[in-house]
Formats: C-alpha cells, structure tokens, sequence
C-alpha cells in the first residue's frame, strides 16, 4: 500500500469510497441483501469507529490506519491507483447535464434531510426517511442517497433505499431528484430552499406494483434540513409514523404545507 499520500490522493480515495457506499446501497436496494454495507453508519459500525470518522474519510481526513480497516472491510483496494486522469467525454458533460451549477453555489444543499410522505397502505400513517446529499468531485455534480426502511403494521421489513443525481433548472428554480435503475424511473420535484427556514416542498413520481402489474403514484413530500453535526433527534425517527406518535402531527403540518404548495394550478 502506497504511503505518504498527498491531500489529492486522499481526497480521491474518500471519493472512491462514498462512491462505493452508494453503490452498493442500490445493489442491497434491489437484491434485498442485508450484508452488504451500505451506509457510513454501517461502515461506521463495522470498523469500530465513530460516524463521523467516516464522514471525514468521504472528505480525505483519514489515518492509513482507518483506511486498511475500511478496505478489509468492503473488500476492495481503494487505494492502489490513485493518479488522476484527464476526465473522459461523458464525465466532462455531467455539469450540463445536471444543470450546470458549481460545487459553491450547489453546497447551501448539502446535508441530511428528514422527509415526509403519506403512507402507502395506511393512508392515515405517515412514512419518514433520510435523504444525504453529497458532492461528486468525479462527476462535478451533486449526488443524493435515500435511506428508506420500515416495518409494516403487518411486521414486514421494506427496504426501498435508492440513490440518484441531482439536477437544479437556474431557468424554471427548481430541484430534482432523479433515481435511474435499468429503465426504471423516479422523480423528486422540489421548490428551492426556502428563506425562513431549511425546507423544500414538492411531489414524488414513481410506480408501485398492483394487482399484478406496475401502475404510475404521485405523491406530495417534505424535506426538512437536519443540523449537520448529527444531533437531531429526527435522525432516530425515520420510518412509518403512526397517528399515536408523538411527531405525528407537525410532520402531518409539514406535509400539509407540500400538498398546498403542490396543488395543480
């Protein structure tokens, strides 16, 4: 293993991981497969560290010490050729693609979010997950992980955890969020941060099997940004949100507030 990495090199291999984190989190989304780590909490776990010793791996602060740790762990080599490379055609037209912002004027939406939905079978319960947006310094766009597990009133484990890019329209002030799965499509259409607080409203459009086949869903959702040093207890309360709950109902006002911003006009 190569010593003395540069601040470059380490940044690079940081990308390198965060990568292969959201890589697997879409091959354990559709394999089902509860082995495969996934998330920084669950490498977190898994190397005996703390979260945010992994979040400051995403970002090239790391010991080789944590990084032989990682590599064992995910069974992969992160580290061998880290010299960087003229970047390909495909690569260099990320930026258009997503909508042309800088890494600078994207980062105001960097973070964590608490989002809010109606329930699925239950249409009086309410589903929570946590959405991360990152930068891609390969890419040179934006990049979001949805972590989406619950249990049923039946008892029954759901894991639709998903990943994406993120594309924001300067022309139209809008924010997507688009997941792209070998044909399968699902949107996140989303107003800008709002002035007075940390939050964005919009619809889900996605599709949900019945009665044999796939049929198209919208939906109304809430994002609410979560403090970035991990302390929101929001953090903790991810998944189904019955009316009992003691949340229930200032996540029901959130999503009430997204429905009324998302009305057909």
């Amino acid at each position: 293993m190569r010593t003395g990495l540069s601040k470059e090199d380490k940044k690079l291999i940081g990308d390198r991981i965060r990568t292969h984190l959201q890589e697997n989190a879409v091959i354990r989304a559709q394999t089902k497969d509860r082995d495969i780590i996934s998330t920084p909490t669950e490498l977190a776990h898994s190397a005996g560290v703390a979260q945010s010793t992994i979040f400051k791996l995403h970002s090239g602060e790391f010991s080789m010490k944590t990084l032989r740790i990682v590599e064992a762990i995910l069974g992969k080599n992160f580290s061998g050729d880290v010299t960087k490379t003229t970047p390909s055609a495909s690569v260099q037209s990320e930026p258009i693609f997503s909508g042309g912002y800088t890494e600078e004027q994207i980062s105001p939406y960097l973070g964590t979010y608490l989002t809010v939905r109606q329930g699925m079978a239950n249409l009086e319960n309410l589903l929570t997950t946590l959405v991360h947006v990152f930068w891609d310094d390969t890419r040179q766009m934006a990049r979001f992980h949805e972590t989406n597990k619950f249990l049923s009133s039946e008892g029954k484990d759901y894991d639709y955890s998903q990943s994406g890019t993120v594309h924001v329209s300067g022309k139209i002030g809008l924010v997507h969020l688009l997941t792209s799965v070998e044909g399968a499509l699902r949107l996140i259409t989303l107003t800008r941060l709002q002035v007075m607080e940390p939050v964005m409203y919009g619809a889900i459009l996605t599709q949900v099997p019945e009665a044999g086949t796939f049929v198209p869903t919208k939906a109304s959702v809430h994002f609410r940004k979560l403090r970035d040093d991990g302390s929101s207890p929001e953090r903790q309360q991810t998944g189904v949100i019955t009316p009992q709950h003691s949340r229930y109902q200032s996540l029901l006002s959130d999503l009430d507030e997204a429905r009324r911003a998302t009305m057909a006009r």
